[in-house]
């Protein structure tokens, strides 16, 4: 005799196969402002490193930088060793502009270059003290891309600043 399905009893779960574990996301890069609080006295000077972790294929590093001239200003930007850390040559222009409180970077790998990954310093700004208050150091809108000009990274990181 031919067996028969089991009949399903209301209430009962039927049980499912198990499904496997999603897997997370690779870790997005980001970029940060390194220290984000500073204290400093009047007439001093402080750096603050523009630093990317986990990135992957970096290409092109645009920066913005914003700051109140009544209390910082930028004396110097260094470039940092992260797009040339397989030693190929990279562009890196830059703009104080310090009566305004702003600065443009620009960081970028050869053209027929790749990208490259891992995290590291891009740039190290070095800032005078000129008054005394609270003020932050910001890089807005940060668009990082990689070697296909694909935005990679998105940031607006800042650094506050006290000055006693």
């Amino acid at each position: 005799m031919p067996r028969s399905a089991p009949a399903l009893v209301p209430g009962l779960a039927v049980p499912q196969p198990e499904k496997p574990a999603p897997q997370a996301p690779p870790a997005a890069g980001r970029a940060v402002l390194s220290p984000e609080k500073i204290e400093t006295q009047s007439g001093g000077t402080f750096t603050v490193n523009l630093q990317v972790e986990n990135v992957n294929d970096l290409f092109s590093a645009p920066v913005r930088l914003k700051f109140d001239p009544n209390v910082v200003r930028l004396n110097e930007v260094t470039r940092g060793g992260m797009l040339a850390a397989d030693g190929k040559q990279i562009l890196f222009t830059r703009n104080i502009l310090n009566d305004t409180g702003e600065a443009s970077v620009t960081l970028s790998r050869m053209p027929g270059s790749m990208g490259i990954s891992g995290s590291g310093s891009l740039v190290t700004f070095t800032f005078q003290v000129v008054g005394k208050g609270i003020t932050v150091i910001s890089a807005p809108q940060l668009a990082f891309q990689d070697s296909r000009a694909q935005t990679i990274v998105t940031a607006s990181p800042q650094a506050t600043v006290t000055v006693k």
